[in-house]
Protein backbone atom coordinates (compact mmCIF):
# COMPACT_ATOMS: atom_id res chain seq x y z
CA UNK A 1 0.00 0.00 0.00
CA UNK A 2 2.87 2.71 1.02
CA UNK A 3 4.25 1.80 -2.46
CA UNK A 4 1.70 2.48 -3.95
CA UNK A 5 0.97 5.49 -2.63
CA UNK A 6 4.58 6.46 -3.22
CA UNK A 7 3.68 6.10 -6.83
CA UNK A 8 0.50 8.05 -6.93
CA UNK A 9 2.48 10.31 -5.27
CA UNK A 10 4.67 10.40 -7.89
CA UNK A 11 2.15 10.73 -10.68
CA UNK A 12 0.50 13.88 -9.30
CA UNK A 13 3.85 15.60 -9.10
CA UNK A 14 4.78 14.54 -13.05
CA UNK A 15 1.14 15.95 -13.85
CA UNK A 16 1.56 19.05 -11.74
CA UNK A 17 4.89 19.76 -13.89
CA UNK A 18 3.19 18.76 -17.07
CA UNK A 19 -0.14 21.56 -15.42
CA UNK A 20 2.02 24.41 -15.63
CA UNK A 21 2.46 24.26 -19.53
CA UNK A 22 -1.47 23.02 -20.13
CA UNK A 23 -3.47 23.31 -17.02
CA UNK A 24 -6.65 22.34 -18.16
CA UNK A 25 -6.02 18.69 -19.11
CA UNK A 26 -3.73 17.81 -16.18
CA UNK A 27 -6.10 18.87 -13.67
CA UNK A 28 -8.79 17.19 -15.16
CA UNK A 29 -6.29 14.00 -15.17
CA UNK A 30 -4.94 14.67 -11.49
CA UNK A 31 -8.74 14.51 -10.09
CA UNK A 32 -9.39 11.04 -12.29
CA UNK A 33 -6.25 9.90 -10.86
CA UNK A 34 -7.20 10.89 -7.57
CA UNK A 35 -11.37 9.31 -7.66
CA UNK A 36 -9.47 6.13 -8.85
CA UNK A 37 -7.67 5.85 -5.60
CA UNK A 38 -10.63 6.83 -3.23
CA UNK A 39 -12.75 3.30 -2.42
CA UNK A 40 -15.85 5.50 -1.94
CA UNK A 41 -15.52 7.24 -5.49
CA UNK A 42 -18.25 6.50 -8.60
CA UNK A 43 -15.30 6.61 -10.77
CA UNK A 44 -13.45 3.95 -8.38
CA UNK A 45 -16.14 1.59 -8.71
CA UNK A 46 -17.08 2.26 -12.43
CA UNK A 47 -13.11 1.08 -12.58
CA UNK A 48 -14.02 -2.11 -10.62
CA UNK A 49 -17.17 -2.79 -12.38
CA UNK A 50 -16.26 -2.60 -15.82
CA UNK A 51 -12.94 -4.34 -14.99
CA UNK A 52 -14.55 -7.40 -13.14
CA UNK A 53 -16.92 -7.56 -16.17
CA UNK A 54 -13.82 -8.19 -18.56
CA UNK A 55 -12.11 -10.80 -15.60
CA UNK A 56 -15.04 -13.01 -15.16
CA UNK A 57 -15.95 -13.43 -19.12
CA UNK A 58 -12.18 -14.44 -20.01
CA UNK A 59 -11.86 -16.96 -16.99
CA UNK A 60 -15.29 -19.30 -17.33
CA UNK A 61 -17.46 -19.30 -21.10
CA UNK A 62 -20.25 -17.53 -22.23
CA UNK A 63 -22.68 -20.43 -20.98
CA UNK A 64 -21.38 -19.94 -17.14
CA UNK A 65 -20.91 -15.74 -16.49
CA UNK A 66 -23.89 -15.23 -19.06
CA UNK A 67 -26.25 -16.79 -16.41
CA UNK A 68 -24.20 -15.22 -13.53
CA UNK A 69 -26.30 -12.69 -11.79
CA UNK A 70 -23.47 -11.18 -10.43
CA UNK A 71 -21.59 -10.32 -13.75
CA UNK A 72 -24.97 -9.23 -15.16
CA UNK A 73 -25.34 -6.84 -12.10
CA UNK A 74 -21.80 -5.41 -13.06
CA UNK A 75 -21.98 -5.40 -16.72
CA UNK A 76 -25.42 -3.13 -16.22
CA UNK A 77 -23.71 -0.68 -14.35
CA UNK A 78 -20.57 -0.69 -16.03
CA UNK A 79 -22.57 0.66 -19.45
CA UNK A 80 -24.39 3.10 -17.10
CA UNK A 81 -21.30 4.59 -15.43
CA UNK A 82 -19.28 4.72 -18.31
CA UNK A 83 -21.79 6.91 -20.14
CA UNK A 84 -21.14 9.61 -18.42
CA UNK A 85 -19.57 12.69 -19.73
CA UNK A 86 -16.36 12.73 -17.91
CA UNK A 87 -15.62 8.98 -18.11
CA UNK A 88 -14.90 8.82 -21.50
CA UNK A 89 -11.32 7.60 -20.59
CA UNK A 90 -13.01 4.77 -18.56
CA UNK A 91 -14.64 3.49 -21.53
CA UNK A 92 -11.45 3.66 -24.03
CA UNK A 93 -9.92 1.36 -21.63
CA UNK A 94 -12.52 -1.25 -21.31
CA UNK A 95 -14.99 -0.91 -24.06
CA UNK A 96 -13.94 -3.44 -26.60
CA UNK A 97 -13.10 -5.83 -24.01
CA UNK A 98 -16.93 -5.71 -22.44
CA UNK A 99 -18.48 -5.08 -25.36
CA UNK A 100 -17.19 -8.79 -26.59
CA UNK A 101 -18.55 -10.17 -23.80
CA UNK A 102 -21.41 -9.38 -23.99
CA UNK A 103 -21.50 -9.52 -27.54
CA UNK A 104 -21.48 -13.24 -26.75
CA UNK A 105 -24.38 -13.56 -24.74
CA UNK A 106 -26.66 -11.04 -27.03
CA UNK A 107 -25.43 -11.33 -30.11
CA UNK A 108 -24.78 -7.39 -29.50
CA UNK A 109 -21.89 -5.10 -29.15
CA UNK A 110 -22.59 -3.09 -25.63
CA UNK A 111 -21.69 1.02 -25.75
CA UNK A 112 -22.33 3.12 -22.97
CA UNK A 113 -25.46 3.90 -21.18
CA UNK A 114 -27.04 1.17 -23.53
CA UNK A 115 -30.15 -1.21 -22.29
CA UNK A 116 -29.57 -4.70 -23.48
CA UNK A 117 -31.12 -8.10 -22.96
CA UNK A 118 -30.33 -11.89 -23.03
CA UNK A 119 -32.52 -15.26 -22.94
CA UNK A 120 -28.99 -17.34 -22.98
CA UNK A 121 -25.59 -17.36 -24.79
CA UNK A 122 -25.06 -16.64 -28.65
CA UNK A 123 -28.93 -15.56 -28.06
CA UNK A 124 -30.66 -12.49 -29.91
CA UNK A 125 -31.34 -8.97 -27.85
CA UNK A 126 -35.03 -8.13 -26.92
CA UNK A 127 -34.58 -4.93 -25.12
CA UNK A 128 -35.03 -4.06 -21.25
CA UNK A 129 -32.48 -4.72 -18.97
CA UNK A 130 -29.80 -6.96 -18.99
CA UNK A 131 -31.23 -10.51 -17.38
CA UNK A 132 -30.53 -14.19 -16.72
CA UNK A 133 -32.63 -16.50 -17.88
CA UNK A 134 -31.87 -20.25 -17.59
CA UNK A 135 -33.74 -23.55 -18.17
CA UNK A 136 -35.24 -24.81 -21.63
CA UNK A 137 -38.08 -23.30 -23.06
CA UNK A 138 -41.67 -25.60 -22.57
CA UNK A 139 -44.43 -25.76 -24.46
CA UNK A 140 -47.64 -23.43 -22.86
CA UNK A 141 -50.64 -25.05 -24.61
CA UNK A 142 -51.59 -28.89 -24.45
CA UNK A 143 -49.69 -31.94 -26.26
CA UNK A 144 -49.49 -31.39 -29.85
CA UNK A 145 -52.55 -32.04 -31.84
CA UNK A 146 -53.54 -34.24 -34.69
CA UNK A 147 -52.76 -33.14 -38.48
CA UNK A 148 -55.64 -35.44 -39.40
CA UNK A 149 -58.64 -37.85 -38.29
CA UNK A 150 -59.66 -40.87 -39.69
CA UNK A 151 -61.65 -43.79 -39.39
CA UNK A 152 -64.70 -41.31 -39.17
CA UNK A 153 -68.27 -43.29 -38.16
CA UNK A 154 -71.36 -42.46 -37.01
CA UNK A 155 -73.56 -43.61 -33.36
CA UNK A 156 -76.80 -42.39 -34.22
CA UNK A 157 -76.94 -38.91 -35.57
CA UNK A 158 -73.65 -37.64 -34.63
CA UNK A 159 -70.23 -38.05 -36.58
CA UNK A 160 -67.18 -39.00 -35.13
CA UNK A 161 -63.71 -39.87 -35.98
CA UNK A 162 -60.57 -41.60 -34.90
CA UNK A 163 -57.08 -40.04 -33.86
CA UNK A 164 -54.07 -40.73 -31.75
CA UNK A 165 -56.64 -43.48 -30.11
CA UNK A 166 -59.27 -41.03 -29.48
CA UNK A 167 -62.43 -39.80 -30.95
CA UNK A 168 -63.44 -36.63 -31.94
CA UNK A 169 -66.88 -35.39 -32.41
CA UNK A 170 -68.08 -33.86 -35.41
CA UNK A 171 -69.49 -30.77 -33.81
CA UNK A 172 -69.94 -28.73 -37.47
CA UNK A 173 -73.22 -29.34 -39.27
CA UNK A 174 -72.38 -32.15 -41.94
CA UNK A 175 -75.06 -34.88 -43.64
CA UNK A 176 -73.51 -37.97 -41.67
CA UNK A 177 -74.78 -39.84 -44.45
CA UNK A 178 -72.36 -38.08 -46.88
CA UNK A 179 -69.43 -37.76 -44.87
CA UNK A 180 -65.78 -38.74 -45.95
CA UNK A 181 -63.34 -41.47 -44.27
CA UNK A 182 -61.23 -39.08 -42.87
CA UNK A 183 -60.46 -35.02 -42.84
CA UNK A 184 -57.16 -33.80 -43.48
CA UNK A 185 -54.61 -30.62 -42.35
CA UNK A 186 -56.21 -30.56 -39.09
CA UNK A 187 -55.20 -27.55 -36.37
CA UNK A 188 -55.89 -26.77 -33.07
CA UNK A 189 -58.46 -24.04 -32.33
CA UNK A 190 -58.69 -23.88 -28.39
CA UNK A 191 -55.74 -23.53 -25.65
CA UNK A 192 -56.40 -26.86 -24.23
CA UNK A 193 -55.98 -29.20 -27.29
CA UNK A 194 -59.30 -30.24 -27.34
CA UNK A 195 -60.97 -28.13 -30.24
CA UNK A 196 -59.62 -29.09 -33.99
CA UNK A 197 -60.60 -27.59 -37.32
CA UNK A 198 -59.76 -29.38 -40.14
CA UNK A 199 -60.63 -29.57 -44.12
CA UNK A 200 -62.45 -32.43 -45.98
CA UNK A 201 -61.51 -33.75 -49.50
CA UNK A 202 -63.87 -30.93 -51.16
CA UNK A 203 -62.09 -28.04 -48.99
CA UNK A 204 -65.04 -27.63 -46.62
CA UNK A 205 -63.79 -27.19 -42.96
CA UNK A 206 -65.25 -28.68 -40.03
CA UNK A 207 -64.85 -28.30 -36.10
CA UNK A 208 -64.36 -31.56 -33.85
CA UNK A 209 -64.28 -31.64 -30.23
CA UNK A 210 -62.56 -34.45 -28.43
CA UNK A 211 -64.86 -36.71 -27.19
CA UNK A 212 -65.54 -36.37 -23.36
CA UNK A 213 -65.45 -32.80 -23.37
CA UNK A 214 -68.59 -30.96 -22.95
CA UNK A 215 -70.39 -34.34 -22.99
CA UNK A 216 -72.61 -35.85 -20.81
CA UNK A 217 -72.34 -39.30 -19.66
CA UNK A 218 -75.29 -40.43 -21.91
CA UNK A 219 -73.00 -38.96 -25.04
CA UNK A 220 -70.22 -41.11 -24.42
CA UNK A 221 -70.35 -44.82 -25.49
CA UNK A 222 -68.60 -47.84 -25.65
CA UNK A 223 -67.69 -48.50 -29.78
CA UNK A 224 -67.41 -51.58 -30.96
CA UNK A 225 -65.90 -52.42 -34.60
CA UNK A 226 -69.09 -52.37 -36.17
CA UNK A 227 -71.84 -49.11 -36.46
CA UNK A 228 -74.05 -50.65 -37.89
CA UNK A 229 -77.57 -49.82 -35.90
CA UNK A 230 -80.53 -51.90 -35.54
CA UNK A 231 -81.49 -55.24 -33.67
CA UNK A 232 -78.92 -57.22 -32.72
CA UNK A 233 -79.11 -61.07 -34.86
CA UNK A 234 -77.14 -62.55 -31.64
CA UNK A 235 -78.41 -65.63 -29.86
CA UNK A 236 -81.25 -64.77 -27.46
CA UNK A 237 -79.54 -64.20 -23.38
CA UNK A 238 -77.96 -67.36 -21.49
CA UNK A 239 -81.28 -66.88 -18.89
CA UNK A 240 -83.92 -66.81 -21.65
CA UNK A 241 -82.11 -70.04 -23.75
CA UNK A 242 -82.13 -71.97 -20.00
CA UNK A 243 -85.28 -70.78 -19.20
CA UNK A 244 -86.57 -72.33 -22.21
CA UNK A 245 -84.51 -75.49 -22.51
CA UNK A 246 -85.90 -76.09 -18.44
CA UNK A 247 -89.17 -75.46 -19.46
CA UNK A 248 -88.66 -78.13 -22.38
CA UNK A 249 -87.01 -80.86 -19.68
CA UNK A 250 -90.02 -80.21 -17.62
CA UNK A 251 -92.65 -80.89 -20.15
CA UNK A 252 -90.59 -84.13 -21.66
CA UNK A 253 -90.38 -85.57 -17.94
CA UNK A 254 -93.92 -84.62 -17.44
CA UNK A 255 -95.13 -86.25 -20.39
CA UNK A 256 -92.54 -89.19 -20.14
CA UNK A 257 -94.21 -89.88 -16.29
CA UNK A 258 -97.97 -89.42 -17.90
CA UNK A 259 -96.95 -92.45 -20.45
CA UNK A 260 -95.43 -94.57 -17.66
CA UNK A 261 -98.21 -94.10 -15.58
CA UNK A 262 -100.89 -95.19 -17.96
CA UNK A 263 -99.07 -98.10 -19.28
CA UNK A 264 -98.94 -99.35 -15.59
CA UNK A 265 -102.46 -98.87 -15.27
CA UNK A 266 -103.45 -100.86 -18.43
CA UNK A 267 -100.98 -103.74 -17.79
CA UNK A 268 -103.04 -104.07 -14.13
CA UNK A 269 -105.91 -103.60 -15.46
CA UNK A 270 -105.23 -106.81 -18.11
CA UNK A 271 -103.82 -108.75 -15.72
CA UNK A 272 -106.76 -108.66 -13.57
CA UNK A 273 -109.06 -109.22 -16.21
CA UNK A 274 -107.07 -112.66 -17.20
CA UNK A 275 -107.69 -113.63 -13.27
CA UNK A 276 -111.56 -113.03 -13.48
CA UNK A 277 -111.63 -115.32 -16.47
CA UNK A 278 -110.02 -118.33 -15.16
CA UNK A 279 -112.15 -118.20 -11.69
CA UNK A 280 -115.03 -118.16 -14.09
CA UNK A 281 -114.13 -121.24 -15.92
CA UNK A 282 -113.23 -122.85 -12.64
CA UNK A 283 -116.77 -122.05 -11.40
CA UNK A 284 -118.40 -123.35 -14.28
Amino acid sequence: MVSTRLFTLGAVVASVCVAVANPSPSIEHIKKLLARQDDDSDDRQCHADCGFTIIQSSETTPNTYCSNQTWIDQLNRCLSCTNREDDDDIWEDYGNSVSSAAQACSGQTATPGAVLSTASATGTATGGSLTSITGTATSTGAATAPTSVEECHTHGDDLFCVADGAEWEVTSNVNVNNAPDNYENCRPTGDDGDDLTCVAADGSEVRLEREGDDHTDDDDHNHGSSTATGTPTSNPSPSITSAVAGEASNTATTQTATQDGAAGRFEGSSIGGVFGLVLAMFAL
